[in-house]
């Protein structure tokens, strides 16, 4: 790709390679959030690129030829997006490219939206499928939380990811499986301690993202953190933490209100359409997988699906990192969509914690909603 005066290429330049929609993801630095390009390529020579990041939402139309085996865009000095430094992009196979973007090679690689519909349905089934196995299963669920995090651990180490939030994400939900194992499998659920833990395990985890959506900076990301916030202050009756009687030893945690479970999604899934909008489209997924399962399931468990679906994610995008990656299904985006989806999140979270607080500090609980007021909120 070359970046300088633009001239549009000619119909005979053109070359009929696989023209519609290539995509390029890059991490951002410590702090922020990831890019990602969508281009759009055109037979009479135009490419629209659109970039979604925590810092810009802005579409350039440019121009496109090809010589040999690579691929030029041309630029002009009033174009918004001059992010590809090296100028050239140069094919490894027909569904992918190379070139440096932000100062490192990343790949642009062919987006197929029927191929990438298809993998988030079966993610989304698949990640209901393995929750349900290692529920009923203690072989699997130890599996998945104490063996696969250690023996993959050197495998994950080299796929490239060096954003401390996704480790930390990674990692976060893996130990906080290890109490769920501990209180299904031992007689450690005595003990208040273990519970109190499963539920500050559970803040530090909306902290991480608060943290990280307030190192951006932006009103959207500002008013999302708050949001977390209203949502950590919203936590309550985890002294209620307990395994059931039943032969999965479900971890159950009664007090867990439905409403706060869909205000936290609703800010889950602002936080990363704010920070990581590749990933918006699967979160909506993981967040899904464990939200509709303990409401049409089993009831109470929400809190070991969450920890469940979000562990099984993160070590699939961490062991299928490409893959993942080549299967994003974008989502619209610009910056008054930030913004109002951002204001939405905070006031839904600050009116459940109003509620919350009423009831409370004042003694004064709503007719038909549950904040809290009863030890069982199902």
């Amino acid at each position: 790709m070359t970046l300088g005066c633009a001239t549009a290429a000619e119909p005979s330049d053109v070359d009929p390679f696989q023209m519609g929609r290539w995509q390029i993801i890059t991490e951002g630095p410590v702090g922020s959030g990831d890019g990602l390009y969508l281009l759009d390529f055109y037979r009479d020579g135009r490419v629209t690129i659109e970039l979604q990041n925590s810092d810009r939402n802005v579409i350039d139309e440019k121009h496109w030829r090809l010589e040999g085996d690579q691929l030029h865009i041309l630029s002009k000095k009033s174009d918004q997006i001059h992010e590809f430094e090296t100028g050239i992009a140069t094919f490894i196979d027909a569904d992918t490219m190379n070139i440096v973007v932000e100062g490192k090679p990343v790949n642009i690689t062919k987006n197929n939206a029927l191929a990438s519909w298809t993998h988030l349905i079966l993610f989304f089934i698949g990640s209901i499928l393995v929750y349900e196995l290692s529920r009923k299963s203690k072989v699997v669920m130890i599996t998945l939380f104490a063996v696969a995090p250690i023996v993959l651990l050197p495998y994950w180490m080299g796929v490239g990811i060096d954003a401390w939030f996704k480790w930390a994400k990674l990692y976060s939900p893996i130990v906080h499986g290890w109490f769920f194992i501990l209180m299904a499998t031992t007689q450690m659920f005595r003990k208040k301690w273990v519970r109190f833990t499963i539920a500050a395990l559970f803040i530090i985890n909306i902290l991480e993202a608060v943290g990280q959506d307030f190192s951006i900076g932006h009103l959207p990301n500002i008013l999302n953190g708050f949001a977390g916030i209203f949502c950590v202050l919203a936590v309550t009756r985890w002294a209620g933490i307990d395994p059931d009687d039943s032969p999965e030893r479900d971890v159950l945690w009664p007090g867990m209100t439905l409403i706060f479970i869909l205000v936290y999604d609703v800010w889950n899934i602002t936080f990363v359409y704010n920070s990581f909008p590749d990933l918006t489209s699967i979160q909506i997924a993981v967040l899904s997988a464990a939200t509709l399962p303990a409401i049409f399931i089993k009831k109470g468990t929400w809190m070991q699906a969450r920890i469940f679906t979000l562990s099984i994610f993160m070590m699939y995008g961490f062991s299928f990192k490409t893959f993942v990656e080549v299967h994003t299904v974008p989502t619209y985006r610009t910056d008054g969509s930030l913004l109002a989806v951002s204001a939405f999140s905070f006031a839904v979270n600050l009116l459940y914690l109003l509620y919350y607080w009423r009831w409370k500090y004042l003694h004064k609980s709503p007719k038909y909603i549950e904040v809290g007021q009863n030890p069982v909120a199902y």
